[in-house]
This record gives structure tokens, C-alpha cells and sequence, in this order.
């Protein structure tokens, strides 16, 4: 698994906006830094062998 750049906080702005979100100028460091540590951990489900794992619908429970 090759290691991928860290998002430059200009991306992680251009996704916020994507998704509606507003991220304060004092908060895109931060932010920045953690959406890429969450990525760097979700870059580890790839290593998972799951050829055999058939695929699942999961719904929500709506009265949680």
C-alpha cells in the first residue's frame, strides 16, 4: 500500500464547500490535519482480504 499525500488545506476547503460546509481560516489547519489522520487510518481497511465477504445493505435504525 502506497502512502498518499497529505490533502493540501485548499482541498480539504474545496471538499467542505462540496458538501456545504464552512470551515472558519482559524479552523483549516486543524481540520486539515485531522481529515487527513482519518484518512491515513481508513487507508488500512484496504489491506483487508475481503473476496469472500459478501456485500451487506445496512439501514439505519430510524428510532435511534
Amino acid at each position: 500500500m502506497d502512502p498518499q499525500p497529505d490533502l493540501t488545506p485548499q482541498e480539504v476547503q474545496t471538499l467542505a464547500r462540496g458538501a456545504g460546509l464552512t470551515i472558519p481560516p482559524g479552523d483549516l489547519a486543524e481540520v486539515t490535519h485531522r481529515y487527513t489522520a482519518l484518512l491515513e487510518q481508513l487507508r488500512k481497511l484496504d489491506a483487508l482480504d475481503l473476496s469472500g465477504v459478501e456485500p451487506t445493505a445496512v439501514f439505519p435504525n430510524p428510532e435511534a
